[in-house]
């Protein structure tokens, strides 16, 4: 008996030495703890309900000696004690050689030992460990709170303890105690080796009536930032600023950037020369057969445009927001974006994971579509280089709706034709250059240059050679028209419609001249001059409605003429 008693005192006294190294709690506060314990188990099993001020327990850690004390009020006499648990006579005193006054307080020492002994000392143990207990997990959640809780968000770095097969799970060693790495906080099919050093983020400090609970992760965003602060200096000191992160660990990560330095560029600063300093944070993104890719885009006040950025590598040619309801019914802000024909997957994104992304980015909803569709559908969208020209010249402050952009539209296209750079003012005005100069050269010309408004009006004066050649001077009449049509239309071809008159008049004289030498030579017949008057006859006929029989019409059967 006296063996297991002993091994029971063992037990309480190697408790104590043994919380002291695994708790986050001082040996004062453990020793306080277990005084109470003992006082409060004691009244509960001894006293009822007197007050624990009668009894104070004295724990020696050193020598393991455990001595509670009972408080008795001193009487004069035995007859005067109507409970002896707390009353104590005088002249009883007096006969230990304890001179004390009546109505003062003497303390009775009862060892463990003797409590142990007792009828109850079972339920006293029992009482002790449930209060013992209880006072450790208030106090360990308190300072738990108190270490951690000021370390929310913050970066630490814990050592794999166990694994879960069943959930999945890790249990990991962070100095003070153990947490719990889940599934879903871990980035993809990231795998630990026990006794492994990693790197978490602590998301959150909970209470409960077990006592505090850290809740750690590597997949929250806030994990990406805290990577962000470490490898990138410009971070760490304030000079770029993380306007918002979107993510989904594992696959792919959008980190929105600006720059407190006009002269710092963002996005440069956080992916340094040849993406060194973005391999250096994907190192800590788990070991999963895939690398999750981050995209550091800029973060721009105008809403459009920063939609326009985080929806890289998607090239949007312009855009559209408005006001709706998701499926939900709740209030939800819509970006209608347009894209180039065939852009919209690459826009998108697999698995739609741009689109999404940009949308946890920016908090607005997006649709793509091509810009077919968008033409077919009559959406009314803002350029996208309209925006950043307005933007350019401080005139987009208030990111536009759609019903507005109805109103704005043509103001801008106006805007545009009037404001336009100088080299856009250049272009616009030499194709009037040139076409003056089209118009003036033809005046000086005989001959003007679109023959479909000339030609019914024009009387041919090049004529007169041909008919006085039909008089008495006899000439070969076939062989010389036929002559003059082929270098018509060796003229047409090469001055596009010009006639050579006075070519023509050059050629004729030259026939005249052979015609004199020839002196009267007979080649017509009678019957041949006859139709040669007939001839004569018949193109004067046809002159006088306006039509000449030698002019091309080639030309008037392309539709290409027709067309304005």
């Amino acid at each position: 008996m006296a063996r297991k008693k002993k091994e029971e005192r063992g037990t309480i006294l190697d408790a104590i030495i043994e919380i002291e190294g695994a708790k986050t709690l001082s040996r004062e506060y453990i020793i306080d703890s277990l005084k109470a314990s003992l006082v409060r188990a004691y009244i509960k099993t001894f006293l009822k309900n007197w007050s624990d001020s009668l009894v104070r327990a004295d724990v020696d850690i050193e020598s393991g000696k455990i001595v509670l004390y009972r408080g008795k009020t001193v009487v004069e006499t035995d007859d005067e004690i109507t409970d002896d648990y707390i009353q104590v006579a005088r002249e009883e005193l007096l006969e230990r050689g304890i001179d004390v006054a009546v109505g003062d307080l003497y303390e009775v020492a009862i060892p463990i030992e003797t409590i142990l002994e007792e009828r109850n000392g079972q339920r006293f143990i029992n009482s002790f460990t449930t209060c013992f207990k209880a006072k450790l997990l208030d106090a360990e959640r308190k300072a738990l709170e108190e270490i951690y809780g000021s370390k929310k968000g913050e970066l630490i770095t814990g050592r794999i303890e166990q694994y879960n097969p069943e959930t999945q799970d890790y249990i990991v060693n962070i100095g003070k105690m153990n947490v719990i790495l889940k599934r879903k906080d871990r980035i993809g099919d990231e795998t630990f080796k026990i006794g492994q050093d990693i790197k978490l983020c602590i998301i959150d400090v909970t209470s409960s009536p077990k006592g505090a609970t850290v809740e750690v992760s590597r997949s929250d965003p806030l994990f990406l930032k805290r990577l962000f602060e470490l490898e990138i200096s410009e971070v760490y000191d304030g000079t770029v600023i993380i306007k918002n992160i979107a993510r989904r660990a594992g696959e792919r990560a959008k980190v929105a950037v600006y720059s407190n330095d006009p002269e710092v560029d963002p996005c440069g600063s956080c992916i340094g020369l040849n993406g060194s300093r973005i391999q250096n944070i994907t190192q800590y993104l788990g070991n999963g057969r895939e690398k999750e890719k981050i995209d550091v885009v800029k973060y721009d006040p105008i809403d459009e445009l920063y939609i326009v950025e985080a929806l890289v590598p998607g090239t949007i040619i312009g855009i559209a927001t408005r006001d709706g309801l998701d499926d939900r019914g709740n209030p939800v802000k819509i970006a209608t974006v347009i894209t180039k024909q065939g852009d919209v997957q690459k826009t998108v994104g697999k698995k739609g994971i741009n689109a999404f992304l940009a949308y946890k980015l920016t908090g607005y909803k997006i649709e793509v579509k091509e810009i077919d569709d968008a033409l077919r559908e009559g959406i009314i969208y803002t350029k996208v280089d309209d925006i950043r020209y307005r933007a350019s010249i401080g005139a987009y402050n208030v990111a536009p709706k759609v019903e507005e952009e109805v109103i704005v539209e043509p103001v801008e296209e106006v805007i545009e034709e009037i404001v336009a750079p100088a080299v856009e003012e250049e272009v616009v005005a030499e194709p009037v250059e040139e076409v003056v100069e089209e118009v003036v050269a033809p005046i000086v010309e005989p001959v003007v240059v679109k023959p479909v408004k000339e030609e019914p009006v024009q009387v041919e004066t090049p004529k007169e050679p041909e008919v006085q050649i039909a008089s008495s001077d006899v000439v070969k009449m076939d062989d010389l028209l036929s002559k003059l049509e082929e270098e018509k239309a060796a003229a047409e071809k090469a001055n596009k419609g010009k006639k050579p008159y006075k070519k023509k008049e050059e050629k004729v004289e030259v026939v005249k001249e052979e015609v004199k030498n020839v002196k009267g030579m007979a080649i017509y017949t009678d019957e041949e001059l006859e139709e040669l008057r007939r001839q004569e006859e018949l193109e004067e006929e046809e002159e006088s409605y306006g039509v000449d029989i030698d002019d091309d019409y080639d030309e008037y059967d392309s539709d290409d003429y027709y067309e304005d």
